[in-house]
């Protein structure tokens, strides 16, 4: 099995299962969702560059 052939699996079988069907654009997480999901509070992605 190819890299082709792979990609048109998860494209066509895989992603539908665990997503749904076909939609288009971008979907984005509300902040409390994102916070409890992942367990921040604060969401800044330039916060962990200034902690280095």
């Amino acid at each position: 099995m190819d890299l082709e052939e792979v990609w048109r699996i998860r494209e066509e079988k895989i992603y539908p299962t665990l997503f749904g069907g076909e939609q288009r654009g971008i979907f984005t997480l509300s902040s409390e969702l994102f916070a409890q999901r992942f367990g921040v509070k604060e969401i800044d992605p330039t916060a962990a560059l200034r902690r280095m």
